[in-house]
């Protein structure tokens, strides 16, 4: 499973997964199998970077959601990053964290534990 993200910039850097901050409520059963199938707890399948941009002092997820929970699944405790270059609607990502915060999602370890069906998972995010 090869991951292309060209929007990233070539900087790439170690982080702690506690350290990231979710933008999004729950993990999908379905997705998170996939990806678990790929991983396999292998911390070198974790070679492309995961996008962060910096919020409000804190390390912004904007994708990656579901390789970080695996991850963090599999006691990984370290995730190349690279800073998202992407124009975002940061009033969408000030209101996702602020609805993770109200829920209780503001670290991976707390994402991860938030897997729900894929139905559910459209329901409450898509």
């Amino acid at each position: 499973m090869s991951i292309t993200q060209p929007h990233l910039s070539r900087e790439i850097f170690q982080m702690e997964l506690c350290r990231l901050t979710p933008s999004q409520l729950c993990i999908s059963a379905e997705k998170l199998a996939r990806v678990n199938r790929w991983f396999r707890g292998n911390p070198d399948n974790l070679q492309t970077p995961l996008p962060v941009k910096r919020l409000a002092g804190r390390l912004l997820l904007t994708d990656g959601h579901t390789r970080c929970a695996a991850a963090w699944q599999a006691g990984v405790e370290r995730v190349p990053c690279a800073w998202d270059l992407d124009d975002l609607d940061w009033a969408a990502y000030a209101a996702d964290i602020s609805l993770c915060a109200e829920a209780g999602v503001t670290s991976v370890a707390q994402l991860a534990r938030r897997v729900v069906s894929p139905a559910e998972y459209k329901a409450q995010w898509l």
